[in-house]
């Protein structure tokens, strides 16, 4: 009886697993997914699950499965980069006007004082933690909206910016990028709305130019 729900709760855990993987560029665009290696890899024991998350990430753009030639990693594409990036502009400087005078200080303090450990240790600055932390960062951003929908919105973007802005590294210092998330907290915790609009928005188009000046291999 209880089997389904077994099921179920195996292929999430092999979907988050597998859907990380992608994100942070441990399986890279265009990498074969050999079903096989795969459950081998992530310690299950049966196909079924890993094969059902495959096609869930498949339905999120991240897999491509091809009729008898197998499973990909998804390629990336500059018009990705720049339609993701578009959409971003437009969405998030917008949303923080708003919610600028309903950040909490907590929340202001909890994200300084993670930005500040991180410059402080910019020469083996961990990028996949610094990536976590910046996804986390904006999605907060929005998060006094209360409106669901944008949010599952922005956080597919994000995650499928994560997979290009690793290469965003190799072009910009950590310590600028530091800089410009302390600025924004700054603006933030003024409750200047107009000025955090402003910062914000100068942010997201630097990370932009940055990734579209080295095509990072984009088709």
């Amino acid at each position: 009886m209880n089997a389904p729900n077994i099921k179920r709760t195996l292929a999430t855990d092999a979907y988050k697993i597998i859907k990380e993987k992608i994100i942070f560029c441990e399986y890279s665009p265009g990498q074969v997914l050999n079903l096989r290696a795969l459950t081998q890899e992530i310690g299950f024991k049966s196909f079924t699950p890993v094969r059902e998350a495959l096609v869930s990430l498949r339905d999120e753009d991240l897999v491509k499965i091809v009729p008898r030639q197998g499973m990909f990693v998804s390629e990336l594409s500059l018009n990705d980069v720049t339609d993701n990036y578009q959409i971003r502009e437009i969405i998030e400087p917008t949303t923080l006007g708003i919610t600028c005078p309903l950040i909490t200080k907590e929340t202001i303090r909890y994200y300084r004082e993670k930005f500040e450990e991180i410059r402080k240790t910019e020469d083996s600055i961990n990028y996949l933690e610094y990536l976590k932390l910046d996804m986390n960062f904006h999605m907060d951003l929005i998060r006094p909206l209360n409106n669901n929908n944008l949010g599952s919105i922005l956080k597919n973007i994000y995650e499928q910016n994560t997979r290009y802005r690793m290469a965003c590294f190799k072009k910009r210092l950590p310590e600028v990028m530091i800089l410009e998330h302390i600025e924004i907290l700054d603006t933030i915790e003024e409750k200047d709305s107009q000025r955090a609009s402003i910062v914000l928005k100068k942010h997201i188009i630097n990370s932009r130019n940055a990734l579209i000046s080295q095509k990072l291999g984009l088709n």
